[in-house]
C-alpha cells in the first residue's frame, strides 16, 4: 500500500490505496468527513504539552480537553447508525481523521464581546474565546415605543417601577422622570455593547429600601433578558476588593445583593475607580498586574441608604425602593400577580422589547446621574459642612500643596471649631498632617494634599513627592502655600 496527502479545508488526511478486503462503506467516510468539519467549528488548539495535545470547545467552554474528547463528540455528532469502530485503536479512521485535522489555535483569555454570536472571537489575527452568550430571551418586536409601554407591552414593568421608586411623573419622557431616567440607561447598554473605543456611562446605581419589595426580582429581570453571561451578581461589597475584582465588572451590570460600605473605605475607592474607568490596571489573583477592560456598569441594593457618598457626588442615581401596601394580603397578591406576568406572560419578552424600542439618542453618558430627592437627603444626612468648607477653600487655590490651619481660620469661626477639632476636619477634607518643625527659622506646622509626601532627609533640600506622578514633584520653597505661609504675620500661631 502506497499513501498519499490530501489536503481540504481544516482537514489533513492520508488516502491509502487498499484492496478489496480494507474498502469502507462510502458512506461511512462521508460522515466522518462532516462530522470532523463540524468539530473545526466549535474546537481550537490550545496547548501542546510533550506530546500530548490539549483543546478548548468554544460550545462548552470546556478546556484541556484531549484527543479522546474529540472522538467522543464527533461520536455524538454522528448521524444516527454511524459506528465508529474501535477508537482505540491508532489505525482506526476517525481518529487518525481528528489527528491530523487543522485546529485554529486559541488563547485562554475570555474577552467580553456582546452581539457577536460567534463563541470565540478573532483580534488582530488571534482567537480569543468570547465570554458573552446570546440571551435566551427574545425581544417582542413593537411597532412603536407606544405599543411598547402599553398594558399588552411592558406596562407592567414600567408601573412597578413607578411605584418603587415613588415616581409622581408618569410621563417617561419627562426629564425628572426616575423611572424614564432608569429604563433609558438600560436601554442604552441593551442597545450598544462595545465601549473600547468610547466611554461607557459613569453612572452607578443605589437602591435602598424594606426587604421583599422586588430587588431580588429587578436583578432577575436583567439576569434574563440581557443574559447570564452579561450580569455578574455578588453577594456582598467584600467581592469589590478580593483578589479578582476586575471579574466582577467584565460584563455589561455588575450587581452587590446587600451592600455596607463606609465613608473612605477601600470598598469605595474601589467603586469610584471601576464606575469612572472603562480600563483599569489591576493585578489579578494568581495574575501578573496588566490592563482590564471592564465595562459593566454598578447596581447595589441595600437596606440602608449609603453613607459613603460624597456631597459632591457625579455617580450614584440613589433612590428608595419599596412602597406601602394596605396588608399583607394585598402585597403577596400584587407580587404573585407581577411574577406570574412575567414567567407566564412573556413579560421578560416585553421588557426586552421595550429597550430595544427606547429611544436613546438624547442619552448623555458624560453627564451626571438624575438628581432625585432622596439623594438629595442622603446628602445633606452625610454632609458634614465645615469639611465641604475647607474643600472649597483648597479647591480655590489649585496651584497650592501646603496649607496652614490659619488659611481655614473663617471656617473654624462659623462653626465654632476649637483647635483641638482643626487635625480632624483637615484630615476629612484630604489634607495630611507633616508636624510642626522649623523652616527658615520659623515654625511651621504644614497640611498638604493626600497625594504629596514630604520626606525630610538630612543635608538635602525639602520637596514635595507626588506619590504617582513625578513630573508633579516640586520644590517645598517653590510652592506657593509655603510662600504665603513663611510670609505670615504670625508665625507663633497654631497654623506657624
Amino acid at each position: 500500500m502506497k499513501p498519499s496527502e490530501v489536503v481540504m479545508g481544516n482537514i489533513k488526511s492520508n488516502n491509502v490505496e487498499v484492496g478489496d478486503h480494507d474498502v469502507r462503506p462510502a458512506s461511512q467516510s462521508k460522515a466522518e468527513w462532516e462530522v470532523v468539519q463540524l468539530l473545526t467549528k466549535r474546537i481550537f488548539l490550545l496547548r501542546q504539552h510533550a506530546s500530548q495535545t490539549f483543546y478548548y470547545d468554544a460550545v462548552t467552554g470546556a478546556t484541556n480537553l484531549t484527543l479522546m474528547h474529540l472522538i467522543q463528540i464527533a461520536i455524538e455528532l454522528a448521524p444516527k447508525g454511524y459506528n465508529p469502530g474501535n477508537v482505540i485503536s491508532k489505525d482506526n479512521a476517525l481518529r487518525q481523521l481528528i489527528k491530523n485535522t487543522y485546529f485554529l489555535p486559541i488563547i485562554n483569555e475570555p474577552q467580553y464581546h456582546p452581539g457577536k454570536l460567534s463563541r470565540a472571537v478573532k483580534i488582530e489575527g488571534l482567537y480569543y474565546p468570547n465570554s458573552w452568550r446570546k440571551p435566551e430571551c427574545v425581544p417582542t418586536a413593537f411597532a412603536s415605543i407606544e405599543e411598547a409601554r402599553s398594558q399588552s407591552g411592558a406596562a407592567p414593568f414600567i408601573e412597578h417601577l413607578q411605584l418603587m421608586l415613588a415616581d409622581n411623573i408618569m410621563d417617561l419622557d419627562h426629564s425628572e422622570s426616575k423611572t424614564g431616567y432608569l429604563i433609558r440607561m438600560l436601554a442604552y447598554r441593551y442597545q450598544v455593547h462595545d465601549f473600547r473605543k468610547r466611554q461607557k456611562p459613569h453612572v452607578a446605581f443605589y437602591f435602598y429600601g424594606k426587604q421583599g419589595f422586588g430587588k431580588g426580582i429587578f436583578s432577575n429581570i436583567l439576569n434574563t433578558v440581557f443574559g447570564e453571561s452579561a450580569v455578574k451578581i455578588v453577594a456582598n461589597e467584600g467581592a469589590l476588593t478580593n483578589g479578582s475584582q476586575v471579574d466582577v465588572f467584565r460584563g455589561t451590570w455588575a450587581i452587590v445583593d446587600e451592600t455596607n460600605i463606609n465613608k473612605g473605605s477601600t470598598d469605595y475607592n474601589t467603586i469610584k475607580s471601576m464606575t469612572g474607568q472603562t480600563f483599569v490596571e489591576s493585578s489579578r489573583k494568581h495574575e501578573h498586574f496588566k490592563r482590564w477592560y471592564v465595562p459593566a456598569q454598578l447596581i447595589m441594593f441595600s437596606q440602608q441608604p449609603p453613607t459613603f457618598i460624597e456631597p459632591g457626588d457625579r455617580r450614584f442615581f440613589i433612590n428608595r425602593f419599596d412602597t406601602e401596601f394596605e396588608s399583607q394580603e394585598a402585597k403577596d397578591d400584587y407580587f404573585k400577580a407581577y411574577t406570574h406576568w412575567l414567567s407566564n406572560e412573556d413579560g421578560y419578552a416585553a421588557i426586552a422589547g421595550l429597550l430595544a424600542a427606547t429611544d436613546i439618542t438624547d442619552v448623555r453618558i458624560e453627564s451626571p446621574p438624575l438628581m432625585t430627592d432622596d439623594k438629595k437627603m442622603v446628602i445633606n444626612m452625610v454632609t458634614d459642612y465645615p469639611v465641604a468648607d475647607i474643600k472649597e477653600i483648597i479647591d480655590q487655590h489649585p496651584d497650592r500643596v501646603c496649607f496652614v490651619a490659619d488659611d481655614f481660620s473663617t471656617v473654624w469661626a462659623k462653626y465654632d471649631i476649637k483647635i483641638a477639632g482643626y487635625k480632624y476636619k483637615l484630615m476629612e477634607a484630604g489634607l495630611s498632617d507633616t508636624g510642626k518643625h522649623r523652616y527658615s527659622n520659623l515654625h511651621r506646622h504644614f497640611w498638604i494634599r493626600d497625594c504629596y509626601r514630604l520626606p525630610r532627609k538630612q543635608g538635602s533640600r525639602l520637596i514635595l513627592e507626588h506619590k504617582v506622578d513625578q513630573s508633579k514633584t516640586r520644590l517645598l520653597s517653590e510652592d506657593p502655600g509655603y510662600i504665603f505661609a513663611m510670609d505670615m504675620a504670625r508665625p507663633d500661631s497654631y497654623g506657624g
